[in-house]
């Protein structure tokens, strides 16, 4: 939590990986797009033996401990947040291109029966970067993630 900021949260996660030879089969790289990477890009777009991933995530409370019924669900808390990546995966013979991806965070948490505790997230980003493999084009474009899970 940054102090004095009511609440404000900053967080950073780093993510790596290293396969010590190169020459594995494409089944064991690491994947760096999609949700548990740089969501801004599709999963398999960004692979290989090594990888480096910063993400650094800024959330601002938009209502702290209020009880609002909608169905059956109770929803307690939100939060609106900003995200940043910058990464890459590749070979030890190919050259790092560092890509980066932004986006916004939408959370709610609170019940939902009465007991379960319940999050819900929407997440927009887009891969700030164009780089192309065989022929396919990524970045550039946007990505939506949906979650629903017992708490955040």
């Amino acid at each position: 939590e940054i102090p004095k900021t009511d609440g404000w949260m900053l967080s950073t996660n780093t993510t790596i990986g290293y396969l010590s030879n190169s020459k594995v089969d494409s089944f064991f790289h690491f994947f760096g797009g999609g949700f548990p990477g740089m969501k801004g890009y599709p999963f398999y777009s960004i692979e290989g033996t090594i990888k480096g991933i910063e993400t650094i995530s800024l959330r601002i409370p938009i209502l702290k401990n209020y009880n609002i019924p909608i169905g059956v669900f109770t929803f307690q808390n939100s939060s609106l947040g900003c995200i940043y990546s910058i990464g890459d995966a590749w070979r030890r013979e190919d050259e790092i291109d560092w890509k980066k991806s932004a986006g916004v965070e939408l959370r709610f948490n609170g019940f939902s029966f009465y007991n379960y505790p319940t999050g819900i997230g929407v997440e927009i980003h887009k891969g700030l970067d164009k780089f192309s493999i065989e022929e396919n084009d990524y970045g550039n474009e946007l990505r939506t993630y949906f979650t629903l899970l017992f708490g955040f």
